[in-house]
């Protein structure tokens, strides 16, 4: 292709193990970005700066260069492109947004770049064969929803299950993922399957809702559209179970408009330490196996003591969002500390791919990050979560959605 010929021209097709430094590049829309987007990129350059202060990786410092693209595909890739052949970075680690576009996408994969542990749910991050130097951090949609199609195939008192969503690739792959985690019962429990993509589509279904019969509904839509559609919800008087996504849990909003009327139901893969729960799980083993407390959890003091202590004192080490980009840096150096001084793309790349059961001290105990050369899902396991008006609050055991997806007759 184009960007392979450009690359062997250029010379640049493999990081130079002797150096001293090396160069992680992402690109995020930094000026204008949300508060919690701006508070990740602090935690993951802070936990570098701590790498390095310990020595480094086999030697080696760690630099993070972040550049700006206005949340635009354009601009991501122009920045992209400038950190590969400028800055001479080894991978892209992390970006965001428009970073993880179709234009940065093919970019890198032509060019055998390695873009690790991006911030995106879609099917196309986790696709080997399609694009083979591109592997997501979080969960699918897709997962995610094999997760609540599991879970909803195990309450019999259920009857009627309603999907709301978004008319785009993430309603579709949450969709592809419940009928994968229901299985056979897939067809009996969901009775209607509706686009959502204004108010008045919002008003018609909140409408149908008394006289459908539904008590389970699954909203998988963006926070914009959830905060209008809950609203309604509660204004119509609508008593039963809402599944909402992950991703808009800790979106301003979102957690007001709950009434307490009904049940709220989501998902999690890190531990939440502002769960009360957490101190008491030594005494209710039947959540996890060998499980123990936040405070006693083996990570935790030196998440705590060496990293938020030193690093960032003006944070709260209980927020999600300096525990998520603790983790997703933590998961990068280990996979640099693997390769040894072999520090070249292709030799990051194979052991990027080839993670086996790694495990993270601020993921919850029995989830795992695993992939494989056909599997580029580093996280395929969850626990459910409900809302008891203050606190969300574990819901049994740890599911693996490769395990529900894999026993029914839909899996995608």
């Amino acid at each position: 292709s184009l960007w392979s010929l450009i690359f062997l021209l250029a010379g640049t097709t493999t990081c130079n193990a002797a150096d001293l430094t090396i160069q992680l590049g992402q690109t995020l829309p930094i000026k204008d970005a949300a508060a919690t987007t701006q508070l990740v990129l602090r935690v993951e350059a802070a936990y570098f700066r701590m790498i390095n202060d310990e020595g480094g990786v086999n030697g080696h410092s760690i630099n993070l260069i972040s550049l700006d693209d206005g949340n635009d595909p354009h601009v991501a890739l122009a920045q992209t492109r400038r950190l590969i052949e400028e800055q001479h970075a080894l991978a892209i680690f992390g970006s965001m947004g428009a970073g993880n576009s179709g234009p940065v996408q093919e970019y890198l994969n032509s060019a055998q770049i390695p873009q690790l542990f991006v911030n995106g749910r879609t099917a196309n991050l986790a696709e080997p064969l399609r694009n083979p130097w591109t592997i997501a951090f979080d969960p699918s949609y897709a997962a995610e929803g094999a997760l609540y199609g599991g879970y909803l195939r195990t309450q019999t008192e259920l009857r009627h299950i309603a999907v709301l969503r978004a008319d785009d690739a993430s309603g579709m792959e949450y969709v592809q993922g419940l009928r994968s985690g229901l299985g056979s019962t897939f067809t009996n429990l969901v009775t209607s399957d509706t686009v959502v993509a204004d108010g008045a589509t919002i008003a018609r279904s909140v409408q149908a809702l008394h006289t459908s019969g539904v008590d389970t509904l699954l909203l998988f839509m963006p926070a914009a559209l959830l905060v209008r559609l809950i609203e309604q919800i509660d204004a119509a008087h609508w008593h039963g179970t809402i599944f909402i996504p992950h991703d808009v849990l800790e979106v301003d909003g979102i957690i007001s408009t709950i009434s307490g009327t009904n049940a709220v139901v989501s998902m999690r893969y890190l531990m939440d330490p502002r769960d009360p729960t957490w101190g008491q799980y030594s005494r209710k083993r039947w959540h996890f196996q060998e499980f123990t407390s936040w405070q006693s959890q083996p990570g935790v003091p030196r998440y705590i003591r060496e990293f938020t202590d030193h690093y960032l004192r003006d944070v709260d080490p209980h927020d999600p969002f300096v525990i998520y980009g603790y983790t997703v840096a933590d998961l990068m150096f280990k996979v640099l500390q693997s390769c040894g001084d072999d520090l070249t793309r292709e030799n990051l790349m194979i052991h990027a791919a080839n993670l086996r059961g790694i495990t993270l001290p601020l993921v919850i105990p029995g989830i795992h990050v695993s992939t494989s050369p056909r599997r580029y899902t580093p996280l395929t396991q969850g626990q459910l979560i409900r809302y008891d008006g203050q606190h969300w609050i574990g819901l049994g055991p740890v599911l693996d959605s490769e395990d529900l997806r894999q026993n029914s007759p839909f899996a995608q």
